[in-house]
Order: C-alpha cells, then sequence, then structure tokens
C-alpha cells in the first residue's frame, strides 16, 4: 500500500509546527530589538505569532545550522560538547535573571558562535556594505556581553544559493549599554503593572 500525499503533507506540516518557539515567560534577547511595547506585551504573555511562511523558515533554518555545525565539529572547528549539545547554552543577564537568551554555541577559539539562515539578495546586501541586520546586531551584542565572549563569528548561509558569509563581532559598549537599560525599563514597567494589578484584585 502506497503512502497517500496527504499523509506525508501532514506529517511535514507537524513537523514544522514542532520547531516554533514556544511562547517565553521570560525577556528573550534575542528579541530586544522589538519595541518596548512589543517586549512588554510578549512578558505578559501576548507573544508574537509569527506568520506561516515564517514558521517554515525557522524549521529551515534549524536544518542549515545543524549542517553547518556539522561541518565545523568535522573540521575541528566545533567543540565536541557544543555538536553533541551537551553544554550550558543559556545566557542570563546578571540584573535580572528574566532577561536571557540562548546561544547557538561557541568555537575552539573561545569564540561565539551564531548561525543565521537568509536569502542570497539579503545575503548580497550584507556583504556588500550593508552590514548584518541590526536585530541581529543587538542579538549577538547581548549574548557577548552576558555569556562573557571577547568576538563572536556570525556565519551566514543562503538557503537558495549555498553562498556562505563570517562576520567577526567584538562588544560594543554603547550599544550594550542602551540595550540593557531598554531591557531594565521593560522589566520595571512589567513588574509595575504586575503591582498595580494585584492592588486591584
Amino acid at each position: 500500500m502506497f503512502y497517500e500525499p496527504f499523509e506525508i503533507q501532514q506529517d511535514l506540516d507537524a513537523w514544522v509546527l514542532e520547531q516554533v518557539e514556544p511562547p517565553r515567560t521570560y525577556l528573550g534577547m534575542s528579541q530586544i530589538h522589538r519595541s518596548e511595547d512589543q517586549l512588554l506585551a510578549i512578558l505578559q504573555g501576548n507573544p508574537w505569532k509569527p506568520r506561516r511562511d515564517h514558521e517554515i523558515r525557522f524549521r529551515l533554518g534549524f536544518v542549515f545550522e545543524d549542517e553547518v555545525m556539522r561541518r565545523l565539529w568535522e573540521k575541528g572547528m566545533l567543540p565536541a560538547e557544543v555538536w553533541e549539545n551537551d553544554f550550558n547554552n543559556e545566557v542570563v543577564a546578571t540584573f535580572d535573571e528574566r532577561f536571557r537568551g540562548h546561544i547557538d554555541g561557541y568555537l575552539c577559539d573561545g569564540s561565539l558562535l551564531e548561525i543565521k539562515s537568509t536569502v542570497q539578495d539579503d545575503l548580497v546586501r550584507i556583504i556588500n556594505g550593508k552590514g548584518i541586520p541590526p536585530r541581529h546586531f543587538e542579538q549577538v551584542q547581548m549574548y557577548l556581553h552576558h555569556g562573557g565572549f571577547e568576538r563572536a563569528s556570525v556565519i551566514y548561509i543562503a538557503r537558495d544559493s549555498g553562498q556562505t558569509y563570517v562576520k567577526v563581532l567584538r562588544p560594543v559598549k554603547p550599544a550594550i549599554r542602551n540595550l540593557n537599560a531598554k531591557a531594565q525599563r521593560v522589566l520595571k514597567r512589567f513588574d509595575q503593572l504586575q503591582s498595580e494589578a494585584r492592588e486591584a484584585a
């Protein structure tokens, strides 16, 4: 008996949805580029809901990330514990444990490793001087600072061409200071609203 197309489709659709992150109960460093109102909404249990096409790209991103990490491990650039996912990938802010993130890993030279999948047109713009997207820059700045890393290797790979590009980032103190202050404002506002809600109850 042959598999029906809808059986294969249903399984693949479920597989894609399984990879989408569940709602967070903390302030994610990967979301720090969003507005303070958006970050507050996430903390209040109203998470940003990705579109269907975004969900599929998330899944594809994980596939490409795994293959890049495999290659780095095979070449001796990635520690075994990172390849085997046997390491603590959580980064937590010292000023408030509710501000946290999860890194992709680190290289044998001690550099933070962040892998981003994209498309060829966007990659060309990054390479030709536009620079990496601000959301990626801000995310990596938080990982560098709160993870205690001196530098980061951000690897981009185009899903539609296979072209890669590696960008090295180092901590930028003014950006780190501003982003930390932003996170603290959001958390402070959240605590105020929680307190007001308790008093009104």
